[in-house]
């Protein structure tokens, strides 16, 4: 964890905190959901080690890169448990199998990175998810706006220094500020999905990030969406074309250094 994140002593007190005033100004509930990426290298008896960790995983795009998939859930500290929990059971059965399991996000330089998705949805008090609702769609893109606005802002918290060689163009991964529907090239992208499951999916994170860091800033990024509308326009195409003129991610842990003001921001919320 990045030193200027030392205040951060009970992260699962902050995240029941922002949740609170979740409730209280805007009447809502978050859903968070995780996807975990990870390679497998060489793995030999793919089918064992699943049956060792006791849960299914899923192929992914990369040669031996794998995924497990976390149900959303309402209880964001718990969704945090279950992060943990999981990689600890996925490490523990390729230790079994004398297996190497490889959690880094750009292991190979010529293959697609391995980041963790955050899936974030806002529901009321009759279990609606009002992402959903055309009604409030507004609602929606102004949270969108406000998580990219505060994503440079913040990465110093959210990265660590070999997050950087994951984000570069033509392998899925993030490498600007933008967001779009069903599009893999976009840091925040809108899956195709019945309106029950609409949901932003937060592409940045890889496995050194904190989950409760994560959920604590989607937690501050939807208060500040919610509490003063927001608008950026959307990408239909590849967010690698130039043509967008796009902000980029900052370059690296000393720019994002340099750059970081969330513990301000959050401030509103804590003092």
């Amino acid at each position: 964890m990045p030193s200027g994140i030392s205040g951060f002593k009970q992260p699962g007190r902050l995240i029941n905190v922002l949740e609170a005033i979740l409730y209280r100004d805007f009447g809502l509930k978050a859903e968070v959901g995780v996807e975990v990426e990870f390679y497998l290298h060489n793995c030999l008896n793919v089918e064992k080690f699943t049956t060792l960790y006791g849960n299914s995983i899923i192929p992914e795009r990369g040669k031996g890169q794998y995924e497990i998939n976390l149900k959303p859930s309402p209880d964001l500290v718990g969704v945090c448990d279950s992060f943990h929990c999981n990689k600890d059971k996925l490490l523990s059965a390729a230790t079994s199998l004398n297996q190497l399991i490889d959690f880094n996000p750009k292991p190979i330089k010529e293959d697609y990175g391995s980041s963790v998705h955050y899936h974030l949805s806002l529901h009321d008090d009759n279990g609606c998810n009002i992402f959903g609702t055309e009604d409030n769609t507004h609602m929606m893109e102004s949270v969108v706006a406000s998580i990219l606005e505060l994503t440079n802002q913040s990465l110093y918290m959210l990265t660590a220094v070999n997050d950087f060689d994951r984000f570069v163009p033509h392998f899925m991964a993030p490498v600007n500020i933008s967001w779009g529907g069903n599009n893999r090239t976009t840091l925040l992208r809108i899956p195709n999905s019945p309106k029950a499951n609409k949901r932003i999916e937060f592409r940045l994170p890889s496995s050194n990030a904190a989950p409760e860091l994560v959920i604590i800033f989607l937690l501050t990024a939807t208060l500040e969406g919610l509490k003063i509308k927001k608008a950026y326009k959307k990408i239909y195409g590849s967010a690698y074309d130039k043509q967008y003129g796009l902000t980029p991610l900052l370059a690296n842990l000393i720019e994002a250094k340099k750059c970081f003001r969330f513990i301000e921001i959050i401030a509103n919320y804590t003092s």
